[in-house]
């Protein structure tokens, strides 16, 4: 005041930049698989990240919310709960995180996980042959097939000398399910084999 001039002051101010943040999407996984999400950032500084998570097609379940900033990856087992692909999107907020505590947040990004279904694979019920015979054990619920006996069609004819466990794997658009059959050998010559005894010359394939 009075035409007086004060003395000089200095200010610093420190700019810092806002973080692009980007992340390496995962491949389709199958149902309950866990996907990895390598988060990236442009900036040298420590860079945390929020996401939120939707399913926009199909229906899929595992998938949850982030409200604290965090490093990336971004990991989560997921299952599909319906017959088709589903899509689940990872919307995510970069922070750079800053020496003052402070944070600065940069435009969202996002990227969606297709989770594909495994197929519902059936085969013959368990059944009893008679020792010396033969049965045909058909699987049902895939695309392909492939047994634990060595075979690769959806039938196959067996004659086991034993009782037998049968495993088949089915595969469907790269994902897999099994499903299994015990087939019960019944030997004429012990007492539990009498019924095959009694009826093999009508019925040879199958005991009562």
């Amino acid at each position: 005041a009075n035409g007086c001039i004060g003395n000089e002051m200095t200010y610093s101010i420190d700019v810092y930049p806002r973080p692009i943040g980007s992340a390496t999407t995962p491949n389709p996984i199958c149902s309950e698989e866990t996907f990895i999400a390598p988060l990236n950032s442009n900036l040298s500084i420590t860079t945390l990240y929020t996401w939120t998570a939707t399913n926009i097609t199909g229906t899929a379940s595992g998938f949850s919310d982030n409200n604290t900033k965090t490093s990336g990856p971004i990991s989560q087992t997921l299952t599909n709960t319906g017959g088709i692909n589903a899509t689940v999107r990872y919307t995510v907020t970069p922070y750079s995180d800053l020496p003052s505590g402070l944070f600065c947040a940069g435009n969202t990004f996002t990227f969606d996980v297709v989770v594909k279904p495994i197929p519902t694979v059936s085969v013959t019920p368990d059944l009893t042959i008679c020792i010396g015979n033969n049965t045909t054990l058909t699987a049902s619920g895939a695309s392909t097939y492939s047994w634990d006996s060595g075979q690769a069609t959806n039938q196959i004819n067996v004659s086991p000398n034993n009782n037998t466990t049968y495993i088949v794997t089915g595969t469907t658009n790269g994902c897999s399910n099994t499903a299994s059959v015990v087939v019960t050998v019944d030997n004429p010559t012990a007492p539990t084999g009498l019924a095959c005894y009694q009826i093999a010359t009508f019925n040879p394939a199958t005991c009562l």
